[in-house]
């Protein structure tokens, strides 16, 4: 007597395995766009801090190398005056991807010729950025 083998069962193997890979793709597909929508999210983010950093930066290279700030503030950046801060809006064309940003300057003065500020950078009403920074002007050295 010789070995019988049944062929029965080797469609339904071969078609259960398929579909296992069929799932594991899809998962793993899943799975990777998850991840690449986050990172396009982030990087989104990254663009706005950055021009946020790069607008900070240049108002208080500007303030503190000025003898008076908030007069060079305002003729540089076409700011006004917004209750106690000085209001500029950047046209978007001008920043990394695109968005609009608004330059707040707070400027207290604490005698002597020394200024302390504050430049902040917002997006509508979020608060992207803010850097503190001083300037003598001058006063009596002795």
């Amino acid at each position: 007597m010789g070995l019988k083998f049944s062929h029965h069962g080797e469609g339904a193997a071969f078609l259960t395995e398929l579909i296992l890979v069929i799932l594991f793709f899809g998962v793993s597909i899943g799975a990777v766009l998850t991840l690449f929508s986050r990172a396009n999210a982030r990087s989104e983010e990254v663009v706005k801090l950055s021009g946020a950093m790069n607008a900070a930066a240049g108002v208080a290279e500007l303030v503190r190398t000025s003898k008076d700030p908030v007069t060079d503030f305002i003729f540089t950046y076409g700011g006004q005056m917004l209750g106690d801060e000085h209001v500029a809006y950047l046209d978007s064309s001008f920043m990394p991807g695109g968005y609009d940003y608004a330059l707040t300057l707070a400027v207290d003065d604490g005698g002597g010729g020394l200024y302390n500020m504050t430049v902040s950078v917002y997006e509508g009403e979020e608060l992207i950025y803010s850097l503190d920074c001083a300037s003598y002007t001058g006063g009596d050295a002795r």
